[in-house]
């Protein structure tokens, strides 16, 4: 069989469900070469990354699975940093701060600026393991790779914090098109690039829904849609253009279980959050006092935290909808 090139794409959120805090899209980006078409290729990886990545904790390896696996608020960041900073090194870019990621990843750092417990502020990275062994895994990743069907090409993300996401729901008016919308603009430049390159993209699918191709439709104005599947595991579909583009979009139920890019793409977008969030605390603890207790921001123990900064925010130092999402 005569080997092919091709993209492969993971997509995956962090931050749908709190009502604090930023919602973040994750995208994973890898080049494919090998028998086959890229939408048929094997997604995993694991195995043929076996010498530089595992899908859990393992030393030595680069950490990649769902970032509910990995992060765990008693033991830290240490592996979402460890794997998407590797990863990010491997690509040839070390930030060596929380602005000089959010630009590595495709979005611009003055936005931060906006919000009171971010602006002016800044972390530098990393903040939960060492420079030195993030140097170690990239390399190891960046050999192993050299032999391998694939190499990594980048992360991106797209970053909506409760300011920007109200907005943004006030202009759709339904949270669970939020999420479609911006996998929806990536998807027009892929569909764009699928002229000259064949490109396959992964999502986590997120609630119960099964068919999109009302969405595609939407999104990508394409000749044609065909159905490959539609179940609550998994809906397929390729997508054809008028000018030749050919795009393949699969939506699955844990998807990171089944696709190291997707969860490259969990792991990114849980890290930049986690992030965002250790400023907010930061912030309001030392508005409110160091007894105050931090928030991951999911809706009970969100209303607890403005329950306990209520005396802050009743002297309206800011407007509220900056802090406090809609739904």
């Amino acid at each position: 069989m005569a080997e092919r090139s091709g993209i492969m794409v993971g997509i995956d959120e962090a931050g749908y469900g709190p009502i604090l805090g930023p919602y973040v899209l994750g995208f994973a980006f890898f080049a494919y070469h090998g028998t086959g078409s890229v939408a048929e290729a094997p997604p995993a990886f694991w195995p043929l990354l076996a010498d530089a990545v595992a899908s859990g904790p393992r030393r030595n390896r680069i950490a990649v699975a769902d970032s509910k696996v990995l992060y765990r608020r008693k033991e830290g960041l240490k592996l979402l940093e460890e794997g998407v900073l590797a990863f990010l090194a491997a690509g040839g870019h070390s930030p060596a701060t929380l602005r000089g990621l959010i630009e590595v990843l495709g979005e611009k750092p003055c936005e931060l600026d906006r919000y009171p417990w971010y602006a002016g502020c800044d972390l530098s990275l990393p903040r939960a393991t060492f420079r030195p062994l993030i140097a170690a895994l990239a390399e190891r990743l960046a050999g192993v790779q050299g032999r391998a069907a694939f190499r990594f090409l980048g992360l991106r993300a797209r970053i909506l914090d409760a300011g920007a996401f109200n907005e943004k729901l006030e202009t759709i008016g339904n949270k669970a098109e939020v999420g479609l919308s911006l996998i929806g603009e990536l998807l027009r430049g892929l569909f764009r690039k699928s002229r000259t390159v064949e490109v396959a993209v992964f999502v986590d699918r997120q609630g119960g829904r099964t068919r999109y191709a009302p969405f595609l439709w939407r999104s990508l104005a394409p000749r044609g849609i065909y159905v490959l599947a539609e179940s609550e595991a998994s809906s397929a579909y390729r997508v054809e253009g008028r000018r030749g583009e050919r795009l393949t979009v699969r939506f699955s139920t844990e998807g990171e279980a089944g696709a190291l890019p997707v969860a490259l793409a969990s792991m990114a977008a849980k890290y930049v959050r986690e992030l965002h969030m250790e400023l907010l605390n930061a912030y309001f603890a030392e508005k409110v006092g160091p007894k105050l207790k931090p928030t991951a921001g999911y809706v009970q123990d969100g209303r607890r935290f403005l329950a306990d900064i209520e005396p802050y925010l009743a002297q309206g130092a800011f407007a509220p909808e900056l802090l406090i999402r809609q739904r």
